[in-house]
């Protein structure tokens, strides 16, 4: 009798106890297990129940230094619990199996999340054949329109119904009591530096490795033209971002320098021609200047042999 009394009361332990081992809970997933060089990863976090206050990067730092970090939200409260979303950037192809990471909470407690695999790969060529190529055609503009800056009309209405609403939203947070987060996203500007300076630490075309180099550099100026101007550059083909030129807010001076930029960088893409060795890094200095991102003059064009 004794015994059975032991083993209900042991049971009742577990039941009690069950609920605080699951109830706190950190989930890590990815958009996609498989993203390309240059692309940005993003990593989603979720906490369940207790707000959760820093999360600590230094497991995954051997896999993805600080300088590859691109931003990080504020967490967010959802129906499940908090989120939060990481970015990062990898120049070079690889499978991670990524420990977990440490999330610190604000009753002072630490959670873990799940561990991960990650796989970057190179960015694919279509093709190294050279009449697989269209023709580059002259850049004629269209007259302007009023109809050309509806874009730019939405974006402004959308700016500042947004700024309404954080200026409600601060102001709602600071009568609950609730805290304010701060979020470290990036400007385009600051982007784009970022991930100039990490292409150039790593010098690639050193190493050889000139379509991915050419590729990554081409990726980097339509992205900041993309976020910059609020213009669709990134998706698509250089032969279009080179007609786009004409109507984004560019100097002469810019738009020569991008233009043939992207000539060159589409013929090294995909048709396996290059520069001179001594004009690789120049490419990297001529987007930076053509960008204003430097208080530097834009370089001479290269001419691809």
């Amino acid at each position: 009798m004794q015994a059975k009394q032991l083993y209900f009361f042991a049971f009742g332990l577990l039941l009690f106890g069950l609920p605080s081992v699951q109830a706190q809970t950190a989930i890590l997933s990815f958009d996609s297990a498989v993203v390309e060089t240059g692309e940005r990863i993003k990593a989603h976090l979720l906490v369940k129940e207790k707000a959760p206050e820093r999360v600590h990067l230094e497991n995954w730092e051997p896999f993805f230094p600080k300088e590859n970090q691109l931003s990080q939200s504020p967490w967010k409260p959802t129906n499940q619990g908090w989120e939060a979303t990481l970015e990062w950037i990898a120049f070079d192809s690889a499978t991670f199996e990524l420990p977990p990471l440490t999330i610190r909470l604000s009753s002072g407690e630490t959670v873990q999340t799940n561990t991960a695999r990650l796989t970057i790969i190179a960015t694919p060529i279509p093709s190294n054949n050279l009449k697989d190529l269209s023709d580059i055609k002259e850049i004629h503009p269209e007259p302007k329109n009023w109809s050309d800056y509806k874009a730019w009309i939405w974006a402004l209405i959308i700016l500042v119904i947004v700024a309404v609403l954080v200026f409600f939203l601060q102001k709602i947070l600071r009568k609950t009591g609730d805290p304010l987060f701060r979020s470290t996203q990036l400007s385009p500007k600051e982007l784009a530096t970022r991930k100039l300076d990490l292409l150039e630490k790593q010098a690639p075309w050193q190493s050889g490795q000139l379509q991915s180099y050419y590729a990554s550099l081409s990726e980097i100026v339509r992205t900041f033209l993309s976020d910059q101007y609020n213009c669709n550059a990134i998706h698509l083909g250089d032969e279009a971002v080179i007609r786009l030129l004409a109507d984004l807010p560019l100097s002469s001076d810019q738009q020569t320098v991008l233009q043939q930029l992207l000539k060159d960088t589409a013929l090294a893409k995909f048709a396996n021609r290059f520069p001179e060795e001594q004009a690789h890094p120049e490419a990297l200095k001529k987007a930076r200047a053509a960008l204003l991102l430097s208080d530097a003059s834009a370089p001479e064009s290269f001419t691809s042999t």
